[in-house]
Parts: structure tokens; C-alpha cells; sequence
């Protein structure tokens, strides 16, 4: 339906067994785009106005997206995130977010142009009806966003493959940029789980 080739949990795993056995480097490449980038979270909840433009442009690899959750004091014990959004009105009256992060060791950073920000919200005038502390939510990052900072590498197992930080600082979208929709916001952290399961 969007230019991709949709598969089963076994077929994916059964390609993921074969590429691993050649090259674990090689392998990391190929899950993220399949799995944790942002295709199989918008897959499931995208709402048809983000499926139709971003899943098309991950098909055929104009988007290479990046799953940004681990941060320098959250890595194992990925729930303590303290990526933080500010959700505000702007001079329009329009609802958005300013974004300040720091992740760390994000495969395929270096190369992304597409991120799934995981980020604590907090909502002080409850713009967004969900209460002061929104919760964690997963929004998405095109590059070259004013504040964002994308592109350095880390070697974190002594290997050349494309791994890095990511940074932003007053980094400001839309509430629309949720993946999902408004009505996902505070819904990041069961979504994470499900894709990283």
C-alpha cells in the first residue's frame, strides 16, 4: 500500500537470522530501519495523514530513520529518560513543543534523517487535556530542525558502523508531530515496549 513490503514476525526474523550470521554490523543496519525506526510504530499508529507521508519515503529510502531513547543516565533502565518537552501555545494560538534532549548511542544516528524521539512531556496549562505531566511520548524529528545537533559518531563496541548522539536545544514542532496523533501523547512508553519486544 505504501510502496514497502509488509511481513510477518517469522519472516522478519528468519531474514534477521541469516544477515546476523554474516555480519552483526550489518545486522544492526537492517533491524532498525524493520523494527525500531519509525515504520513499525507508524504501522501500528500512525495516524493516515503521517502513514502517507513518511511510510512511502521509508520504503524507498529517502527517510533512514533512528529510534532515539537511550540517554547517558538511561540506558538499561530506559524509563528514567530525562529527555523533556515544554508543550506551549505559540503567538498563533497554535499548541507545540519545545524539545531539549540528549541521546547517546543511537544506531544510525550518523546517517538519519528521520528520528522517534522519545521524550518525557510535561504540560503546565494542560493544553493538551492529559494533565501537567503528559508522560512519555514519542515524537517525530525530521533533520536540520533549528537546535537539533545529528551526525557525530561513537564506536561503543570498537566497530565502524553508523552509531551516535543526538542533541537539541529549544529544538520547537508541533503537536501534530506526535506519532499518532494528540491522542498518543503519554502513550510512548507502551508503544517503545511493544516495538522493542
Amino acid at each position: 500500500e505504501y510502496g514497502g513490503n509488509p511481513m510477518s514476525t517469522q519472516a522478519k526474523s528468519c531474514i534477521m537470522a541469516k544477515v546476523s550470521s554474516h555480519s552483526g554490523l550489518l545486522s544492526a543496519m537492517v533491524v532498525i530501519p524493520n523494527s525500531l525506526g519509525a515504520a513499525e510504530l507508524l504501522g501500528h499508529y500512525g495516524t493516515d495523514e503521517q502513514k502517507q507521508y513518511y511510510l512511502p519515503k521509508l520504503a524507498n529510502g529517502e527517510f533512514i530513520p533512528c529510534f532515539g531513547l537511550t540517554e547517558p543516565t538511561a540506558g538499561s533502565d530506559a524509563a528514567s529518560i530525562k529527555a523533556e518537552g515544554e508543550v506551549f501555545k505559540d503567538s498563533d494560538g497554535e499548541i507545540k513543543f519545545k524539545l531539549n534532549f540528549r541521546k547517546r548511542y543511537i544506531t544510525l544516528a550518523p546517517v538519519s534523517n528521520l528520528i522517534s524521539l522519545a521524550v518525557r512531556l510535561h504540560d503546565p496549562e494542560n493544553l493538551l487535556g492529559k494533565g501537567e505531566d503528559a508522560g512519555i511520548t514519542v515524537v517525530l524529528l525530521e533533520k536540520g530542525l533549528d537546535g537539533l545537533h545529528i551526525g557525530d559518531h561513537h564506536q561503543p563496541i570498537g566497530e565502524h558502523f553508523p552509531n551516535g548522539p543526538i542533541v537539541g536545544r529549544d529544538v520547537i514542532v508541533p503537536a501534530s508531530n506526535v506519532l499518532g496523533g494528540v491522542e498518543y501523547t503519554g502513550m510512548g512508553w507502551k508503544m517503545l515496549m511493544e516495538a522493542l519486544a
